[in-house]
Order: structure tokens, then sequence, then C-alpha cells
């Protein structure tokens, strides 16, 4: 468990960890506030995920507690520009769920002329009432994102890049 950036400090036992996995399909999912300083980093994963959960500061400092945005942000570009596959991930909360909208026209936007564009995965927490967003909070967000539609190329990455049908109300029956 752990954040898996943070454990390259000892490389040796890295490469013999790589080297067990070098023929599978390696993915890594990391927070994307740091990137070792190991120049075979990006060759050694397939499918890099950044935990990412907003789309902008004051939105990410509320639901990870520091400052770190820019940095994430200026690392995704790093992995977008340097990787095999990345993409964003986003967790669905009660919290978070109106933030969508910004969160989507923001990757939109500043990822449009890295070497690939990030693909978006939505998830939401299952089994946890509490956390989940209301049905009108999903109804809103699903009519923003409709008009969202309307602007040149939204559609297209919505569809191509993101699993946006994914965010329902789980029914508990």
């Amino acid at each position: 468990g752990g954040e898996p950036t943070f454990f390259p400090k000892d490389p040796q036992r890295l490469n013999m960890l790589y080297d067990l996995l070098f023929d599978k399909d390696v993915k890594l999912i990391t927070n994307g506030v740091s990137i070792p300083n190991d120049s075979q980093w990006f060759e050694r994963f397939n499918d890099i995920r950044i935990s990412l959960d907003a789309g902008d500061f004051e939105k990410y400092k509320e639901i990870k507690g520091a400052n770190l945005f820019p940095t994430v942000i200026k690392n995704i570009k790093t992995y977008l520009n340097n990787s095999k596959r990345v993409g964003i991930s986003f967790v669905v909360y009660k919290t978070n769920i109106l933030s969508i909208p910004n969160f989507l026209m923001f990757i939109y936007k500043t990822f449009e002329n890295c070497n690939q564009f990030p693909y978006i995965h939505f998830k939401q927490v299952r089994g946890c009432d509490d956390l989940l967003p209301s049905n009108e909070d999903i109804k809103s967000i699903q009519n923003t994102i409709s008009e969202f539609c309307k602007a040149d190329g939204f559609l297209g990455f919505l569809k191509q890049k993101t699993n946006w049908s994914v965010i329902s109300k789980c029914d508990e029956s």
C-alpha cells in the first residue's frame, strides 16, 4: 500500500520487483505529487493513472488537504509527454460532484497540446451512502455536461476519453 512513487528511494528493490513483472501489463496508480528520478521510470509502466479528484486549486486543497495542485498538473504533463498511456482519476463524492464540469473543461483545455491526451476515469464510492452524491446533484451535472457538449470538440472528448456514463446513483435494493 501507500504512494508508489516514494518506493524508488530504494532502487534495488524496485528493479527486483520490475524484473519479476517485466513481461506483465504493469499499471501505476499515483497521486502525481512526485516523479522519481529514475531514467527508466516511464518505461516501466504500460498505464499510469493519476488521482486528481478536482479541477481547480481550491477544490483540490479542500479534498487533498495540500497546496499541490500545480505540481500535480505539471507532473501529469510530464507523464503525458513521456509515458505510453496516461489517465486521470476522479473519485466522485457528494463533496466534489458539482466540480466535475470545471474538472472536465480544465482537463480539456490544459492538456490538448501534449503528446497525448489523458483518458479520464470516473469512479463512485460504493457502499458508503453518506459519501455518495444525491440524485439531484447527478441530474444537475448531467444537464451541465449536456450544455458543455455543444462546445466545439467537447462531445468527442467526452465520448472518447472518459467513462462519464458510469456516474449514477447506486440502487440499494
